[in-house]
């Protein structure tokens, strides 16, 4: 290829033939798997898997204090990212009313 890179007006002919890395990444499969395309060694399928084990599940209690108010408390666990808080009004429908906690406890007043 031709480029300019001191921005002199003058095109010199740029010649790269070490070229590494994947020419085409295509991550939308149904199945979760990536295909990655490189032009040295063919076609790569890729299945994504996390960095980290499952967390294990905490350990809740649930208090009222005088207030009416919900206390929630818990045990953090290992390979824990955050935690989610979901309540139902009507015992059906389920409404997530806090997210990315990550202490040990949440007041639900």
């Amino acid at each position: 290829t031709y480029r300019d890179p001191f921005q002199t007006g003058k095109l010199i002919n740029v010649k790269k033939t070490e070229y590494k890395g994947s020419w085409n990444v295509y991550p939308y499969l149904p199945s979760g798997n990536i295909l990655v395309n490189d032009m040295y060694h063919g076609l790569f399928i890729v299945a994504a898997s996390a960095p980290y084990d499952p967390p294990e599940p905490p350990i809740l209690s649930a208090e009222r204090d005088g207030g009416g108010n919900a206390n929630l408390s818990w045990n953090v666990g290992i390979n824990v990212r955050g935690y989610s808080v979901i309540r139902s009004f009507d015992g059906s429908t389920y409404a997530k009313i806090a997210e990315h906690i990550m202490g040990n406890s949440f007041l639900d007043n």
